[in-house]
């Protein structure tokens, strides 16, 4: 079945390239599929108006960056609006082997790159299950580690994975999926090494990683300018404001051409003056080849921040939680994909691999 899925897959590939080039570059508008994208307001926009590109290494400069406008296409309305083109152009060859394809594989409209699937996969992290419906579906050692796979009760789909170095003894009240506090400091919970994962092709591999990073604050538009900085003692309005913007933070890995390697992440970048998330910071490679072309920021969604990024020769530089300045490197790919690789291991060792979710469903998609 697989290789008729790759044979059907690369017929269909050959001739649509230039039709989806064509969609394209005829600026297909985006489509929100969900509350979320529309901030609530049911508005549809672009949500990609501006990105930052920058390249590195750079051939002879320590510094160098360009700032764009992109536009960014939904591939999910992309894709309809391709079917359609190919019924009027009557294009029958291209049109059966497509159709045949969806009929003999599990594909669907939800291959989405890295910045089109965030704010799907986002959503699921603010609004989490019931903390107390947590049940574990599988564990596994493996190269010391103990890997465990978390579903719900009643449902068999995997909903996060957990990597720890001692067995979980209850995963509900061990790992915990809203932030905790210990006075007005954000805490994520006993166990800290987890994450929400994703197969978005449905190829019975995990491609996409929602890893836990810490508890954080994150800057908003109604915190003013002048906040107490790391030290400071705040009032009561202060703390309390503090408190309600605090949260769990994840930091989102894609692999985006589905080769067991990871080729983008939207990471947390903190304040330096503040314990408070700055923003995120999307580093990708476009081509898959190691060089990290693709870089972009924003606070809550994508294209809602126009400001400027640090990029060297060696990466993209960035304050974790806690911690000193480190750099979005390849190094750090490569130890993630790590990570990836033995996730995958122990989804077959498991026999999970029809068991991993695709893209969450939104209400916008249902309707």
């Amino acid at each position: 079945m697989r290789n008729v899925f790759s044979v059907l897959s690369a017929l269909i590939n050959s001739s649509l390239i230039e039709v989806i080039q064509k969609v394209g570059r005829t600026g297909v508008p985006t489509c929100p599929v969900s509350e979320y994208e529309t901030n609530g307001t049911g508005t549809e926009k672009d949500f990609f108006p501006t990105t930052v590109r920058a390249f590195f290494p750079a051939p002879s400069k320590g510094l160098r960056t360009m700032q764009r406008n992109r536009h960014h296409v939904n591939y999910q309305h992309v894709f309809k609006q391709i079917l359609s083109l190919l019924l009027r152009q009557k294009r029958i060859s291209v049109l059966l082997p497509l159709l045949a394809l969806l009929m003999v594989s599990n594909f669907t409209l939800a291959q989405l790159p890295l910045l089109e699937s965030y704010p799907v996969m986002d959503s699921v992290i603010r609004y989490p299950v019931r903390q107390e419906s947590l049940m574990v579906l599988c564990k596994k050692k493996i190269s010391e580690r103990h890997i465990t796979f978390v579903g719900v009760r009643g449902m068999d789909n995997v909903l996060l994975v957990a990597v720890t170095l001692e067995p979980i003894a209850n995963v509900n009240k061990d790992i915990s999926l809203t932030v905790q506090f210990t006075g007005i400091n954000p805490k994520p919970g006993k166990v800290e090494t987890w994450g929400y994962v994703y197969d978005r092709n449905h190829d019975g591999k995990i491609d996409y990683l929602s890893l836990l990073g810490g508890a954080a604050p994150f800057w908003a538009n109604d915190v003013p300018e002048y906040f107490p900085g790391r030290g400071v003692a705040m009032d009561m309005d202060q703390m309390e404001m503090f408190v309600s913007h605090s949260d769990l933070v994840f930091n989102h890995w894609a692999d985006d051409n589905y080769d067991g390697k990871l080729d983008g992440v939207i990471h947390v970048d903190m304040f330096e003056e503040r314990d408070w998330v700055k923003r995120r910071l999307m580093v990708r490679s476009s081509k898959f080849n190691d060089e990290y072309d693709d870089i972009t920021s924003f606070r809550k969604r994508p294209g809602d921040l126009e400001d400027t990024i640090e990029v060297n020769e060696s990466g993209v530089p960035y304050i974790p939680i806690g911690k000193p300045k480190e750099e979005i490197n390849k190094k750090m790919f490569e130890e993630k994909t790590a990570i990836l690789d033995l996730l995958n291991k122990a989804v077959v060792s498991c026999n999970l691999s029809k068991k991993l979710r695709g893209v969450p469903i939104t209400k916008r998609e249902e309707q």
